[in-house]
This record gives C-alpha cells, sequence and structure tokens, in this order.
C-alpha cells in the first residue's frame, strides 16, 4: 500500500508540476514564437525586432560641458541616439563605442534604454596628456547597416605664456630685456 501511495504522490507532483511550468511559458509569451506579434513601442521609437538601425548619432549631452581639460578632474556626457530609416528612435540597440586622443570612456559598448531609445556614456581626458587636442568619440553598431558616428570633445591642455616684463625695447645687441614665461597646467595653476 505504501508504494502505491507514494506512486499516485508522484504522479500528481508531475502533473502539477507540467502544469505550473506550462502556466509559466503562457505568461512569458511561450520562449519562443514566431515574433509576428506586435510590439507595443513609445511613440518616436522602434523596437529592434522590428526595425534596423540606418543611422547612429552622437552629442554632447544638454548641460554637460562642451569641452573637458586635460587634469581628468572634468567629463562630458555624450548622448547616443540609433535611428532607424524613418529617424525614428530604436530601443535596444547595442553600440560598440571607443575615444581617441589619449580619452576614455565609462563603457565601450551601450545599449539604447529600452523606452526612450536613448543611451549615454561620460567622456574624460588622460592626465598625463597635457597638450591640448580632440578627443574624437566613434560609435559602431556591428549588426546593423549604418556607418559610424563620431564626434569631437575640445581637450584643454597645459598652457605657455611668454612677456616682456617692462618697457624696454628689444633689439639686437641693444639692451638686456626681461622676457617671462608662464606654464600653467590644465586647470591653470601655474
Amino acid at each position: 500500500m505504501y508504494r502505491k501511495n507514494k506512486a499516485v504522490k508522484m504522479s500528481i507532483f508531475k502533473i502539477i508540476s507540467s502544469l505550473l511550468i506550462a502556466a509559466g511559458l503562457t505568461a512569458c509569451g511561450g520562449g519562443g514564437g514566431n515574433g509576428s506579434a506586435p510590439v507595443a513601442s513609445t511613440p518616436g521609437t522602434t523596437n529592434t525586432s522590428a526595425a534596423t538601425v540606418a543611422r547612429l548619432v552622437l552629442a554632447v549631452q544638454s548641460g554637460s560641458p562642451a569641452s573637458i581639460t586635460a587634469s581628468g578632474n572634468t567629463s562630458t556626457i555624450v548622448t547616443v541616439r540609433a535611428l532607424d530609416a524613418s529617424n525614428a528612435l530604436v530601443k535596444n540597440a547595442v553600440v560598440a563605442l571607443s575615444a581617441s586622443g589619449n580619452s576614455f570612456l565609462d563603457n565601450s559598448t551601450v545599449v539604447t534604454d529600452g523606452t526612450t531609445g536613448l543611451a549615454t556614456v561620460t567622456l574624460s581626458a588622460d592626465p598625463a596628456d597635457q597638450t591640448s587636442r580632440t578627443a574624437t568619440l566613434t560609435a559602431t553598431c556591428t549588426a546593423c547597416s549604418a556607418s559610424a558616428a563620431t564626434l569631437g570633445v575640445p581637450v584643454t591642455g597645459a598652457t605657455l605664456t611668454v612677456s616682456q616684463v617692462g618697457s624696454t625695447a628689444m633689439s639686437v645687441g641693444g639692451n638686456t630685456v626681461t622676457i617671462k614665461a608662464t606654464v600653467n597646467d590644465s586647470l591653470g595653476h601655474g
């Protein structure tokens, strides 16, 4: 009798387990499907399941500095936009990023937001390089037809200022003139 009760309990357990698994798969969409069911979209955005990224756009985010200093103490936030052929924002698009000009990004890959279709990345400069230069940010999308997008961000480095002290005119073989040279780091500290 014990074996019979155990067999009945196991059968009931298997049936309940199967029903729970089936209910779970139904609730999440079945785990597969043919992708033909429409997916809701925020106005002005497109789902990547139905759209191809046709263009990438990079821009300094509103309110973020348009340039950075070579000190490494400043950064700027860049907005990444992935657009379809109709210029609608594409949600969940994977975008690879790189930076040149001795600059750094906080992420080398971003995914556009599932609601807004936007992504952001933070750009800062390497403080070991105190030259004035342009940091170039490049965005690419390997799984789409979009060309690479680039954005140049000015980096202010150290400066050298040379000036004459006093009002004595300079002449070859003439009076001694004092010249002052001032070197300031990218933050203006001498």
